[in-house]
């Protein structure tokens, strides 16, 4: 099967994989939302999706489609932005995750930014003595690079150019270029994310990403794929402990 794509297999094919040994499952979960005035609104959920695939691609798993909506605390409201309670997000995330257990799957890894995936990973673990996973794309880091709208903005191009799409890429460098220097985070609230994560909401002319002069969309796109190929050893990891805990429950006498 050369597709990684869930949808794309029969079920004959998913059932071969996991009597085959495979059990690894990508979930890429992201949002529909307003991020910067030169950032498409589901750029976000094509970084998710971009990431999922090729993980699944490099370390022999499967990909599911992407969940398109979460909870968007910071830009509830805005134009174009789609939120959901979080109750129901971490819910529907919960039963992704159960199917794909229940199903035969021991590693499944979420990736997104979404503060629910922090509960369905642990309450998960808590409850099922299985062990989810929830990977962070914003830990992936461009050499040299310290302006964080730079590095989001360059991944969020290079997954577009990674799917092909060359005019996005042409056009989030254009608008980012053209909107420099226009949208600065007000100072107080730079001051207060120093301190870490808070509840606020964009004003309408405040942005979660601003635009930047140049994007290196070539640097990023080498930055995924290195952070794609240096998860081996953590993914092995996630099956070696999954392994142990089913070793301990059979120990136990429990199933």
């Amino acid at each position: 099967m050369e597709t990684v794509q869930l949808t794309e297999w029969t079920s004959r094919e998913c059932r071969d994989y996991l009597l085959g040994g495979g059990d690894l499952a990508f979930v890429p979960v992201a949002s529909v939302e307003r991020l910067g005035p030169h950032l498409p609104l589901g750029g976000r959920l094509k970084l998710a999706s971009v990431l999922a695939d090729a993980l699944a691609r490099r370390h022999g798993g499967v990909c599911l489609p992407a969940v398109p909506f979460a909870t968007t605390l910071e830009t509830d409201g805005t134009p174009g932005t789609i939120s959901v309670e979080a109750q129901a997000a971490e819910r529907y995330l919960w039963e992704i995750c159960e199917e794909l257990v229940t199903g035969g799957f021991r590693r499944v890894v979420y990736v997104g930014w979404q503060s629910e995936l922090y509960y369905v990973v642990a309450e998960y673990f808590q409850q099922h003595d299985v062990s989810p996973s929830w990977i962070i794309p914003d830990r992936i880091r461009l050499p040299g690079v310290e302006d964080a709208d730079v590095c989001r903005t360059a991944l969020i191009a290079a997954a577009y150019r990674i799917d092909g799409n060359e005019a996005m890429v042409d056009e989030i460098a254009r608008r980012s270029r053209e909107g420099a220097g226009r949208t600065d985070v007000p100072e107080y609230l730079a001051r207060i994310r120093e301190v870490g994560v808070l509840g606020y909401r964009n004003e309408i002319d405040e942005w979660t990403i601003s635009p930047v002069p140049e994007v290196p969309v070539d640097a990023a796109a080498a930055a995924l794929t290195g952070w794609v190929d240096d998860l081996e050893d953590g993914l092995a990891a996630l099956g070696e402990y999954n392994g142990a805990i089913a070793r301990s429950r059979f120990d136990r006498g429990l199933r």
